[in-house]
């Protein structure tokens, strides 16, 4: 179990990011260019801010690879 318990942390810390955006074009309601305008810029530095967070764990988990074969390697 000790071994499951960062995965999930991880999973859960991005299912709790991954909430659908509350754009002003998604729920019908069409407001003046201004509006949607900045409801797609919210959205655009959201999905931003997640493709650098998915970024950071596969560089981490790459290197924690590397650094797990690394050390397993017996001389």
């Amino acid at each position: 179990m000790e071994r499951f318990r960062l995965p999930a942390l991880l999973l859960a810390v991005f299912l709790v990011f991954a909430v659908p955006s509350s754009a002003v074009t998604d729920n019908g309601m069409t407001g003046s260019y201004e509006d949607r305008a900045a409801a797609e810029k919210m959205s655009r530095s959201r999905y931003r801010g997640l493709e650098v967070a998915s970024l950071v764990v596969i560089l981490i988990a790459g290197a924690g690879a590397i650094f797990w074969v690394v050390r397993r390697r017996k001389p």
